[in-house]
């Protein structure tokens, strides 16, 4: 009898023991699973970034054989212009839109979740009024007067400054829920939390490097957050 207990006791043990080392290559399992999962998730967001780019790069290659192409069009109609030519050239400079002004968007202003910078939206505008691309720099100053908007010829005080390059300004374009814009954020450090009731003086000054001409633009607010 004691014999039988004795084997039913090492039976029951064994058996613990069995579903416990059971239990724990379950969880090694899974665990080599929950792994494979991550890296290949991992992989799968490489290989995303990498096609987007890819297409990037494209794009840029695309917009650099347009431009070759037109170069090259525009050295050979020099070279060979007949009078279809030259009526079709003119055709296309009368198309094209050029910067005759420029304009501060009057939603430009503190940045509402960052007192110590301004956001200043820089609309170029073409003969029609609309909205058009340029290349060339930009400069923007952000001054502060006291006083509200238009009180005055109180003097004002420089608080931050952003210059742009061509290059710069072309990756400042946004067109989104604010409009089609350029977007320069100016870091006015301190003064942010001191400008109180004063006026904010935002002004832009864009040079266009396809005709040499600047172009300024100037715009009072109140500096309310």
């Amino acid at each position: 009898m004691r014999l039988a207990r004795r084997q039913r006791g090492l039976w029951a043990s064994g058996l613990s023991l069995g579903l416990v080392v059971m239990s724990v290559g379950g969880c090694g399992l899974r665990y080599g699973g929950s792994s494979q999962d991550k890296v290949l998730a991992d992989l799968r967001g490489q290989n995303a970034a990498l096609r987007e780019r890819v297409a990037g790069l494209e794009r840029e290659r695309d917009e650099l054989v347009v431009k070759l192409e037109s170069q090259a069009a525009s050295a050979a109609g020099t070279a060979t212009s007949s009078g279809t030519d030259a009526e079709l050239a003119a055709q296309v400079a009368a198309a094209m839109p050029a910067v005759v002004g420029v304009e501060i968007d009057g939603l430009s202003g503190l940045n509402p979740r960052d007192g110590r910078k301004v956001i200043v939206y820089v609309l170029p505008r073409d003969g029609r009024g609309r909205f058009t691309q340029v290349v060339g720099k930009l400069a923007v100053r952000v001054l502060v007067r006291e006083g509200a908007p238009g009180s005055g010829s109180t003097p004002e005080r420089e608080v931050g400054k952003v210059e742009l390059s061509p290059a710069q300004l072309r990756d400042a374009y946004r067109s989104g829920f604010a409009g089609t814009n350029y977007m320069v954020e100016v870091d006015i450090g301190a003064a942010g939390h001191s400008v109180g009731n004063a006026t904010l003086v935002m002004r832009a000054e864009l040079t266009d490097l396809v005709t040499g001409r600047t172009h300024e633009a100037v715009r009072e607010r109140a500096a309310i957050r």
